[in-house]
């Protein structure tokens, strides 16, 4: 008879356990991709858009954007060098429809800097090219400062299932 209740309480302990098991799975937490047509917001960290390529330094990034404004502001948060650095960034808006934003900055002397943010797949990718620049000393400071002709980079956004595979981008850093 005892073994009986001890079968018993065993199914029962593991019905819990699956049942315990499937409601964290359902419980994902939220995105950090929200719009609607006054704002946007989105939390990550950039990520070079070839895979073979690795981030220098763990970063975190807030891009947030204002329709009436037509500003996107990028905070961003970086380890280097054993110091945590902030830096501001601020886009142009020049495109905001049902489909995306696309934003844009010409403030480097060397490189323009173009976003683009999907609403349908929840991306955003960032595309970097070197200015057309005529005259030699500002090409010989570009190159000094280690201005990159042109790269592209994508934001993984927190709590997608590539942040959540690898949450402190330490894969990139290996």
């Amino acid at each position: 008879m005892g073994s009986i209740f001890a079968m018993r309480n065993v199914i029962i302990g593991t019905l819990f356990s699956l049942s315990v098991l499937l409601h964290a799975e359902q419980a994902k937490p939220p995105l950090y991709f929200n719009y609607n047509n006054i704002g946007f917001s989105a939390t990550g960290r950039w990520m070079p858009a070839d895979s073979r390529d690795k981030a220098a330094f763990p970063r975190e990034v807030e891009i947030d954007c204002e329709r009436n404004t037509k500003l996107c502001t990028e905070a961003i948060a970086e380890y280097t060098d054993g110091q945590l650095h902030v830096s501001i960034d601020y886009l142009q808006i020049e495109k905001w429809d049902s489909n995306g934003i696309v934003a844009s900055s010409s403030d480097s002397l060397c490189t323009l800097r173009n976003v683009t943010i999907s609403f349908g797949d929840k991306t955003i990718v960032e595309t970097l090219s070197a200015k057309s620049l005529d005259k030699k000393k500002l090409l010989e400071s570009c190159k000094f400062f280690g201005d990159r002709s042109s790269a592209t980079s994508r934001l993984v956004v927190r709590n997608s299932n590539e942040w959540m595979a690898d949450p402190y981008g330490e894969g990139s850093n290996k």
